[in-house]
């Protein structure tokens, strides 16, 4: 749990209309609306040292930006920003940007419990001057000391196919290997080239194909554990796209229940979590098909935007200087756009995988006695 005691220094009102919404956040968190085991009404299950891994991808919108054209992050986004990584064990993060003063303060909420592996800045233009982060609490998720960013073969080659993209990828993807209780994995964080709004973008297509392939041969050659679990901003508008084709041809499960959830408001499906194990392959794709997973609507109780509930008049004193116009009308507008500079345009997308297996040990190995006996 985060350490909210800071809330202090909001002062008593604005503490206690913080203290309800992160109480409405909670519950939304782990119950939320019917008993859906997966997709938008399933509630995040409630993390243990042992038996179960919840890893989450999530892009916060431009979480560090020096020049923040919709202002700074407020004390109190930083706090549900907190609560809800606090829900996962292992979350992979894009678009953290240049300045790491949220970043940091959003880790010293977390606790000294928690851990993190950070990227430098990517440089050029399409870099967009961010970084890849994974954040992850270390009493359940170990890291194991490898760790890196995907770099393309010069000859553009992996495994006899030339790749299209004739380019290094816009923002390299961050690769580490973790282990949690017996399993022992590498996990990828992508935010892939988005460009313009047209679905199958060659450029962004090629990104996800020559990322795809090269790990997929990692796999087979030289790869730091037996199983890859590749997530993060795809850019995918739809499954039926060549971006999301790109990633099962290369051999990736995308498990059903959560790779069709909605990514944001905009009803992209931006965000993926892929699988992919040559060792444990059909074993892997059948835990994940029946795995819990969803997306967290926080926007459901924070910074509330609806037809009839609109939370406008309670954040409009916290507006940029000169943003929002004049009527009740443009500022009600201007806030469902600043809402999301202060949480994100983006949806967390997680999945419950199986990270204990001594009970099949056990099992698997009796019958070999078993049938040794007869």
């Amino acid at each position: 749990m985060p350490d909210h005691r800071s809330l202090e220094v909001l002062g008593p009102k604005a503490e206690r209309r913080v203290i309800r919404r992160l109480l409405s956040l909670r519950n939304l968190l782990r119950h939320k609306t019917g008993p859906a085991r997966n997709g938008p009404n399933a509630g995040v299950p409630v993390r243990t040292l042992d038996e179960k891994l919840l890893v989450a991808t999530w892009n916060i919108r431009e979480l560090g930006n020096p020049k923040p054209k919709e202002g700074k992050r407020t004390q109190e986004a930083l706090h549900y920003l907190a609560e809800i990584i606090a829900a996962f064990d292992l979350v992979a993060l894009q678009e953290v940007r240049e300045d790491l003063t949220d970043f940091m303060a959003i880790m010293k909420l977390l606790g000294p419990d928690w851990g993190y592996l950070i990227t430098d800045v990517a440089a050029g233009r399409a870099g967009n001057g961010e970084r890849a982060a994974f954040v992850y609490d270390r009493r359940k998720v170990h890291f194991e000391g490898f760790a890196g960013q995907v770099v393309l073969p010069e000859e553009m080659k992996v495994g006899g196919k030339k790749l299209a993209l004739g380019r290094q990828l816009s923002r390299a993807p961050f690769v580490a290997g973790f282990r949690s209780g017996d399993f022992r994995f590498t996990v990828c964080s992508a935010h892939i080239y988005y460009g313009t709004k047209e679905p199958n973008l060659a450029r962004r297509v090629d990104e996800i194909e020559a990322l795809a392939t090269t790990l997929a041969e990692h796999v087979k050659t030289h790869a730091w554990a037996p199983t890859v679990v590749l997530l993060g901003d795809f850019n995918i508008f739809k499954l039926s796209d060549q971006t999301a084709a790109r990633l099962r041809d290369a051999g990736f499960y995308l498990p059903p229940q959560v790779a069709d959830l909605e990514a944001g408001e905009s009803g992209m499906r931006y965000d993926q979590i892929a699988l992919l194990s040559l060792k444990y392959g059909p074993q892997l794709v059948k835990r994940a098909a029946k795995a819990r997973g969803g997306v967290v609507r926080f926007f459901d109780v924070l910074y509330r935007h609806g037809k009839t509930d609109s939370d406008w008049k309670t954040y409009a004193s916290q507006f940029p200087e000169g943003k929002g116009g004049s009527t009740d009308a443009s500022k009600a507008k201007y806030f469902a756009q600043w809402r999301t500079f202060q949480l994100s345009d983006h949806r967390p997308r997680w999945l419950e995988l199986d990270s204990h297996f001594a009970s099949q040990r056990l099992g698997a190995r009796l019958k070999e006695l078993e049938r040794g006996a007869q």
